[in-house]
């Protein structure tokens, strides 16, 4: 099971993961984000930490192509676009990156909500090898 969730809170790294999972090394790029960024709005965590339970709930229901509710990863959420840290407007989106380990892959994926109310869904999803997109990811909508 994924068992730690890393969540990149708008563009500042705050990590929240059980006490069974070791740290994860960001890649350099984003650690620079990091060191230049505000700190996110509380709504945005929130908003952000829901998406990531959405799509957490989709994988823990078989509901993502090639991933398993019992494979170790990590799931990070990224504020889009990166600067991103001020108050919720709707409709708001975020970017969901899923790293199975011993996997050279990753899946992607965008969420969005309509509005405080409505439902988050799925908007795109993608498996990626370094820079090389690998396939689209059929998801439910």
């Amino acid at each position: 099971m994924i068992s730690r969730l890393l969540f990149v809170l708008a563009t500042t790294i705050c990590v929240a993961a059980s006490a069974a999972c070791a740290e994860t090394e960001l890649p350099p790029n984003f650690a620079d984000l990091a060191r230049n960024s505000r700190p996110p709005h509380p709504s945005r965590d929130k908003a952000m930490a829901s998406a990531g339970q959405f799509v957490y709930s989709v994988l823990e229901r078989h509901g993502i192509p090639e991933l398993r509710p019992d494979d170790h990863g990590s799931l990070s959420v990224f504020s889009v676009p990166f600067s991103e840290s001020g108050p919720v407007r709707y409709p708001i989106s975020f970017l969901v990156q899923i790293e199975k380990k011993g996997e050279k892959a990753v899946y992607r994926c965008m969420v969005e909500r309509k509005t405080p109310r409505s439902k988050w869904h799925f908007t795109q999803a993608w498996k990626q090898e370094g820079d090389k997109w690998v396939a689209d990811l059929s998801l439910p909508k």
